[in-house]
This record gives structure tokens, sequence and C-alpha cells, in this order.
């Protein structure tokens, strides 16, 4: 299902949610907008996609997911 277009692994994003006041703080919301709408679409045309999220235990990371 693939276009012949060829993906390379990059590092993109890196989201702090420790903390609700500050400045960096990362939202569900903000986490969906920078790559959940792109990971989705590349999965719906074919591709493989991985998300990893990693984080202290009970830090929302299956939530989010």
């Amino acid at each position: 299902a693939g276009t012949g277009v060829t993906r390379q692994f990059t590092f993109d994003h890196s989201f702090w949610s420790f903390d609700r006041d500050d400045a960096h703080y990362a939202s569900q919301e903000n986490v969906y907008t920078a790559i959940g709408s792109e990971v989705l679409r590349d999965s719906f045309e074919g591709y493989n996609s991985c998300v990893f999220a990693y984080g202290q235990t009970g830090a929302g990371k299956s939530h989010t997911m």
C-alpha cells in the first residue's frame, strides 16, 4: 500500500509532562497534534509505525497512547 517513498527513522519529538505548571509541559492534545495524526495516517497507508513511550510507572504513557 506504499507509494514507493523510502522513509528513514528520525528522532522527532521529546515531550515533558511532569509538571503542568512548567512552560515545556506537553498535554495529551499537544502530543496528538505533534505526532498522533501523522502516525495514524501513515499506518492507514500501510507503513509500519512506532511510538516509543518511556517514563515513570504511573505517568500516563498508556493512557496517552
